[in-house]
């Protein structure tokens, strides 16, 4: 199968030097200091970065990708008898806008189309075939000020875009694309564009043109009608298009959508395999393109790059795929996930005790004082070193760097994704917060963890045993259950609010991974079983923060402050959340909160059991630690148990933790004999 990449790219991009500069020539044009020379070159300049790196991701087709255009609709630009385009006019599905066009007169293509300029740039930069997109009569009808008929325009734009197609063929092009989202779903004008798409296709090859239509499903009869050979169908907003592929005659076409060009997140292979499994029921796989389900316009470079990768992974993943059933997720024959070699893994939560040196120093730097932040660095590394050291000795499993660069779980995240710190607030009892003030809207300008993760990880490999470092992360539950609000738009939405952090977590993830190293992750959600009537909401909010990743990485989601009674409530919608291990603070509960296994099972999922009580110097026996194994040992194999504190240590001693991890490491190694 090929993987075909068309449509409009973003250019407000500011991630590569050519988009900047494209930008800037841009403004500079619209205030009269440019010419259009400057920004033609501007463009092009885009357009080979693009191309080129599109050229090496290993897809197949490839279009223009659109620098030139805020829209497709932009393209009325190049015909006589159109004008306006003063008028900004939001488009429904995607909450963007556009300059309307204006019909004045008669329209004909004798003005130069940019998208033949276009083509013809891209030509010069990669050998791939072409694709030149196009907007649909009816949907452009349907964006145009007017005072005619709608049916009267429609069949006007028809009659162009006749020319215009045979043009893009006659000018190179591999296939040419009429985007029509506009005929999504049921309609009563199903004969006004029916008419003018058989007069737009009149005297055109049409194997070489492709009907798209995405935000809905393509009614049935469209498929078995005369005019298109090729459709190009949304398979992530419409289940409704799975099955009316059973219309759709053999040997016409389809350029299946299965992946989601508006969200950042990388499909898994098995997700991305459940669709296609249900397509190859009605479609022959010699007649199936693999694509998005719409062009990367509203994606960053990075993320839309990532994408186009994803699914160029996954097609060359096929010949090992499992197909997935309805009931059945699909599988990879071999595992990429890491999973201990060792029965009874030990790990640690998170974070360690935090000397008084460096709480002073990070105090004194809050505050203002002429403190050296690389003196702060430094000190934290040497922590780092110190308890990565300390944990090889215990011949810990999966240890973690300590956390020393973070002087809150929330605070260290919130800061990093546009929160600023306020004034203390009433935690329990008699402890006190700074809590996260979040005014404006969630954003994270770089990545927050990873050079502490490279770090501790290259520590661990070069100085001790190389053991896998796992990196942890504050969830969006926690996040936002923890943050104080001051936009008004997350006050009243905050799902949205969950949703915006998840999403820059899930970016987060996606750069840890890039490392290629990280193995392990813990996302910590102390805040998960606290708060009922966010459950929902905060359980969507942590699925969209591992979206993607859960086969490229060992997912663990830490719980802890749970009680028996907000388990009971809300575990049976835990499990069903795509993590390997859920992390359980049991030793401070007597083991208790197992319970919860009887009554809603576990998920099949490993368990990471809280043999440690952090909130007491006392140091656990290794007759305790049994007898808490032993009963996990009722639901487990000892393959699935992970031994663990109930939480970080970074409230108790270093005497203490290291007495408590000692007990641990001793109990470990004599369960495995």
């Amino acid at each position: 199968m090929k993987v075909v990449v068309v449509g409009r790219w973003n250019r407000h991009s500011s991630s590569r030097p050519e988009a900047k500069q494209l930008w800037k020539i841009r403004n500079q044009y619209e205030k009269g200091k440019a010419d259009i020379t400057e920004v033609l070159s501007a463009e092009h300049l885009v357009t080979k970065r693009i191309l080129k790196e599109l050229d090496e991701t290993g897809a197949d087709i490839l279009s223009d990708p659109g620098m030139s255009q805020d829209s497709v609709y932009d393209h009325a630009h190049d015909l006589n008898g159109c004008s306006g385009f003063s008028t900004l006019v939001r488009i429904p599905e995607t909450n963007n806008f556009h300059r309307q066009p204006e019909v004045v007169g008669e329209l004909d293509t004798q003005r130069p189309t940019s998208a033949f300029y276009d083509l013809n740039n891209a030509r010069a930069i990669t050998k791939k075939p072409l694709m030149v997109c196009f907007p649909g009569p009816y949907s452009l009808a349907k964006q145009t000020k007017t005072d005619e008929p709608p049916e009267v325009t429609t069949m006007r734009y028809a009659k162009v875009l006749n020319t215009r197609i045979k043009q893009a063929i006659l000018n190179g092009a591999a296939w040419v694309r009429i985007e029509e989202p506009q005929i999504a779903g049921p309609h009563e004008d199903w004969k006004m564009f029916y008419d003018a798409h058989n007069v737009m296709m009149e005297g055109v090859n049409k194997s070489k043109v492709i009907l798209a239509v995405w935000y809905g499903a393509l009614h049935p009869e469209y498929l078995t009608s005369p005019v298109f050979e090729n459709f190009w169908l949304d398979f992530v907003d419409s289940e409704q298009n799975f099955e009316n592929l059973a219309y759709l005659p053999n040997g016409k076409k389809l350029f299946a959508g299965i992946m989601n060009a508006r969200q950042p997140y990388l499909e898994t292979d098995d997700q991305l395999a459940y669709k296609l499994n249900k397509i190859v029921r009605y479609v022959s796989r010699k007649s199936i393109y693999l694509c998005a389900n719409t062009d990367f316009h509203f994606l960053p470079w990075d993320d839309a790059i990532a994408k186009v990768k994803r699914l160029v992974e996954f097609r060359d993943h096929l010949p090992d795929l499992t197909y997935a059933t309805p009931t059945q997720p699909a599988t990879r024959k071999t595992s990429k996930i890491w999973q201990p070699k060792l029965i009874f893994p030990t790990s640690t939560v998170g974070s360690f005790p935090q000397p008084a040196e460096l709480r002073k120093m990070r105090s004194m730097l809050n505050h203002g004082k002429p403190i050296d932040p690389d003196d702060l660095e430094e000190l934290a590394a040497e922590h780092t070193r110190k308890w990565l050291r300390i944990q090889d000795q215990l011949n810990i499993t999966v240890p973690t760097d300590g956390e020393f660069r973070r002087e809150d779980m929330a605070v260290y995240f919130g800061k990093m994704l546009g929160g600023e710190t306020g004034d203390f607030v009433p935690s329990y009892e008699n402890r006190r917060y700074r809590p996260v003030i979040y005014e404006n809207p969630v954003s994270r300008s770089r990545p927050i963890t990873v050079r502490e993760f490279e770090e501790a990880q290259a520590t661990s490999s070069k100085r001790f045993n190389g053991h896998p470092v796992k990196a942890t992360i504050t969830g969006p539950a926690t996040l936002a259950d923890w943050g104080l609000l001051k936009n008004a738009y997350y006050l009243e939405n905050p799902r949205g609010f969950r949703m915006d952090l998840a999403r820059e977590l899930n970016h987060e993830i996606g750069d840890l991974l890039a490392t290629g190293k990280l193995k392990v992750l813990q996302i910590d959600e102390p805040a998960l079983t606290t708060k009922s009537n966010n459950l929902e909401m905060d359980l969507e909010a942590i699925a969209e923060t591992v979206r993607g990743y859960e086969d490229r990485v060992y997912l663990i989601l830490h719980i802890c402050y749970s009680t028996m009674e907000a388990l009971d409530g809300a575990w049976s919608k835990i499990i069903k959340l795509p993590f390997h291990q859920i992390h359980m603070e049991t030793a401070n509960r007597n083991y208790e909160l197992l319970k919860i296994v009887d009554s809603h099972g576990f998920g099949g999922k490993d368990i990471g059991l809280g043999v440690l009580d952090v909130h007491t110097d006392r140091i656990e026996t290794e007759k305790e630690i049994h007898v808490g194994v032993n009963k996990a040992m009722k639901y487990f194999r000892p393959e699935q148990i992970w031994l663990t504190p109930d939480c970080g240590l970074k409230e108790r001693s270093d005497e203490v933790s290291i007495a408590k991890l000692k007990v641990m490491a001793a109990v470990a190694k004599q369960l495995r004999g």
